[in-house]
């Protein structure tokens, strides 16, 4: 079955609505020029409250490795970054998965990357970090998957409409969402969260 990662959580109420749909993962956006950015503080209330099968994930654009030490303390164990680590930097922070992002337009190199716990491909939009509402081409997801032995999550402009589609073309190990199932930045609208929800474990492959 298809894994969901819900990203942009900014409060405890959409946490618990979008485990309650049957999400797997969270993600929480440390990032201070996104929208749905959220400080440490507030996302320790929420993770110390979440259901213990549901995975809280912290995204992570600036390599700041005292700052991904302070998440380790207050609960994160799973880090989506947008920037490379080195095999001694990934054991100064253990314990900890890493997901590691990439931004694509075409298919990337993917020389170096085994070193991660998973990839997540996400929709290269110049000047933007996630949460854009693009999509890029699919059968690119397609071509890394056949490629690496890494899980690929999919990224980038997914919504209840059309993340059948995505899944089928790509098969990935998941997808992520964010800005599609949303009413405004940051909070969640509960009647695209389910059907974005149904929409996925409806589709087999």
């Amino acid at each position: 079955m298809v894994k969901v990662k819900i990203c942009g959580i900014t409060n405890l109420d959409d946490a618990l609505m979008c485990c309650v749909a049957g999400a797997d993962a969270l993600g929480f956006v440390f990032y201070d020029r996104s929208p749905r950015n959220i400080d440490i503080s507030s996302a320790e209330k929420i993770i110390r409250n979440l259901p213990v099968f549901v995975t809280p994930v912290a995204v992570l654009v600036e390599k700041d490795l005292s700052f991904v030490r302070k998440l380790v303390e207050i609960g994160f164990r799973t880090f989506q970054i947008y920037f490379d680590l080195n095999d001694k930097e990934r054991k100064e922070i253990l314990p900890g998965k890493f997901i590691r992002a990439l931004r694509v337009s075409n298919k990337p190199d993917l020389s170096g990357y085994d070193i991660y716990d998973a990839l997540l491909l996400d929709s290269y939009v110049s000047g933007k970090i996630g949460g854009t509402g693009k999509t890029f081409d699919w059968r690119i997801a397609a071509e890394v998957i056949n490629e690496i032995s890494l899980p690929v999550i999919l990224s980038g402009g997914l919504s209840p409409d059309n993340v059948r589609d995505a899944i089928s073309i790509a098969r990935p190990y998941g997808v992520d969402v964010s800005s599609s199932i949303e009413t405004r930045p940051g909070r969640k609208d509960e009647e695209k969260v389910w059907a974005f929800m149904s929409s996925v474990r409806d589709t087999v492959f």
